[in-house]
């Protein structure tokens, strides 16, 4: 989202802009009264789909004297959440935070809280960031409450709009506001907060909040009061089209994408559909495959068909009728032709330049979407000079570009067991302290702040690598938490042979290049590792430890073609698990593979 850094500032604003046929109605709440510190807590369910954002925040129209803070939950990210400071010459202070959960499908607690000394903010009930620095003693203007839905003309940061999704829906349960008092209060961190009030939305109470009826450059839309609608105790945010507003649903659901994994067909539709309609497998057909289960998935979007005699090159198309959408909509898909997209069938290793064109065996990055293989969500890609060396590697290009601002990553393989290998280097900061972020693999922390100054310098190439990685639905997914005042930043992704026993399974056979697996391993004193090279190339080997901080550096020369012998004598070293990582550079193509090896004293 970093790319929007200068915009951001404009995407609020309360003042009347010119509305030159905007063709899409959002909507947005706020109250009557501004406050000065506080609590503010808000229990939602977002809305589903790129292209746009359901928000809670607080704000301040100040001009330079800009105040806000933010919640953002953006409909193209099933597993995050945004949040951010404005503060006086619209400088923002934005992080990026992983949930466990898909804030789409049901409700859950949100808040922070703002003191003259941090803003804090939690889901349901945990403090998840906290943000402390000179930037928070400029928050002191009175702001009002807010929350609101709308599509920003900004695909970088929220994804493309499909109309197809729309009506969207923000559904919100209620908001608490408490005050600000140290020391005497009865909520909140320290009990330093007192509750003021909370509204369940039973009604519109029209003497604590107003319905918008503005937009500005940035936004898509405008904003009309017949999208926010009091209904059964709920506060309900609507995104339509121009014609259709309110909370209502005229658009019959249709089927955005299918693609084909193995012996499992994934038919991915508009808007949430009713589980009955989307569960019945005489709604389903594929001209030669026989169609034995259907299963709504999670996102209450996506069916699963259990499927048998589809081929990985066959040719495809999926007919659907009769599935229904769920309310407020009462629409029913008369009938749908669409085509399957086969899975691929990658090459293992997988390798990808991050933030880079296609280099050697690494393939180029790319923007993620349903009809791709692999790509990126959100951030900037960046190029440093060729005249920088890399240290720690051979593979300098690879290390020289990366994204940064990146917030996701995904990767579509087979389901199973692999290991994989995530490539960084500090390009941009010199000093310790200016980088720190948290990476997920498949919803599991694999690092805590990590700051690529202090654990490897400067334009030093430092591999994360993870042994064994476990995808169960047909997608790697790497998430970035950032939380230090700055970006995420990654280099390189290596996706090994999947792993299909106990046994080391990460030797990579290639005709240019291979490796054996370590003997003896485990070990006590000294291992032996072998290697193969087609032609003559330069290679490089090093041991790193759990970490994946280099430990020593074994090899770093040319090397004829032919098997070679590597010997490592461990004595500098204590027991525990560490990797041979190798990389080679022949004819002009780079290739590398880890193996896990024991060192047991």
């Amino acid at each position: 989202m970093r790319t929007i850094h200068a915009v951001i500032p404009l995407i609020l604003t309360m003042l009347p802009a010119l509305v030159f046929a905007k063709p899409y109605r959002g909507a947005e709440l706020r109250t009557n009264e501004a406050y000065t510190y506080g609590r503010f807590v808000v229990r939602y369910q977002s809305a589903p789909g790129a292209g746009q954002t359901s928000t809670f925040f607080t704000y301040h129209d100040g001009g330079i004297e800009w105040n806000e803070i933010d919640i953002e939950i953006l409909g193209r990210y099933t597993d995050g959440v945004q949040f951010n400071t404005i503060t006086p010459g619209q400088t923002n202070h934005v992080s990026h935070a992983y949930l466990d959960f898909n804030p789409h499908v049901d409700f859950h607690t949100y808040a922070f809280e703002w003191t003259p000394a941090y803003v804090a903010w939690f889901v349901d009930g945990e403090e998840v960031h906290r943000q402390t620095d000179d930037h928070i003693s400029t928050l002191v203007h009175p702001q009002k409450i807010m929350m609101n839905i709308w599509p920003p003309l900004y695909p970088d940061w929220v994804g493309a709009l499909d109309p197809q999704i729309l009506p969207v829906f923000a559904y919100y349960d209620w908001v608490e506001y408490a005050s600000y008092t140290p020391g005497e209060g009865d909520t909140g961190t320290d009990n330093n907060f007192t509750l003021q009030w909370r509204d369940d939305f039973d009604s519109w109470n029209q003497n604590r909040w107003s319905k918008a009826t503005h937009t500005w450059g940035g936004n898509n839309s405008e904003f009309t009061p017949d999208n926010s609608v009091f209904q059964d105790g709920l506060m309900i945010l609507c995104l339509t089209d121009e014609t259709n507003t309110g909370f209502q649903d005229n658009n019959r659901p249709s089927i955005l994408w299918v693609r084909g994994n193995g012996n499992q067909v994934l038919a991915h539709f508009s808007e949430p559909v009713e589980e009955s309609s989307a569960e019945t497998v005489a709604n389903y057909s594929i001209s030669g495959v026989t169609i034995s289960g259907a299963a709504l998935q999670p996102d209450n979007q996506t069916v699963a068909l259990s499927t048998s005699d589809m081929e990985s090159d066959g040719s495809y198309s999926l007919v659907c009728f009769n599935v229904k959408d769920t309310p407020p909509g009462n629409n029913t898909l008369l009938g749908a032709n669409v085509p399957v997209t086969m899975e691929w069938t990658p090459d293992f290793p997988v390798r990808i330049n991050v933030g880079g064109d296609t280099l050697g065996a690494f393939l180029g990055d790319q923007l993620w979407g349903a009809t791709v293989d692999y790509g990126y969500e959100d951030g900037d890609p960046h190029l440093l000079g060729s005249g920088v060396d890399i240290a720690g590697t051979i593979m300098d290009s690879i290390y020289r570009t990366d994204r940064r601002g990146i917030v996701a990553y995904r990767v579509r393989v087979p389901d199973g067991t692999y290991p994989v290998r995530l490539m960084f280097s500090e390009n941009q900061f010199t000093e310790i302290g200016q980088r720190s972020f948290d990476v997920y693999v498949e919803g599991t922390r694999v690092t805590d702040d990590l700051d690529l100054v202090a654990t490897a310098g400067v334009h030093t190439a430092y591999d994360l690598s993870l042994d064994e990685v476990t995808v169960s639905d047909g997608v790697l997914d790497i998430f970035f938490a950032d939380f230090q005042h700055s970006e995420t930043t990654l280099n390189g992704i290596e996706i090994g042979e999947p792993i299909t026993s106990t046994e080391d399974q990460s030797g990579v056979i290639s005709p240019t290049f291979h490796t054996y697996p370590a003997y003896p391993n485990p070990f006590n004193a000294r291992t032996t590792f072998e290697y193969l090279l087609a032609s003559p190339g330069k290679v490089r080997a090093e041991i790193l430890n759990v970490r994946g901080q280099t430990v020593e550096t074994v090899l770093n020369q040319s090397v004829g073609s032919g098997e070679h012998t590597i010997r490592w004598h461990a004595n500098a070293h204590g027991s525990g698990i560490y990797f041979l990582h190798m990389e080679a550079e022949i004819n002009e193509k780079l290739y590398s593979d880890t193996h896990k090896i024991v060192l047991l004293r």
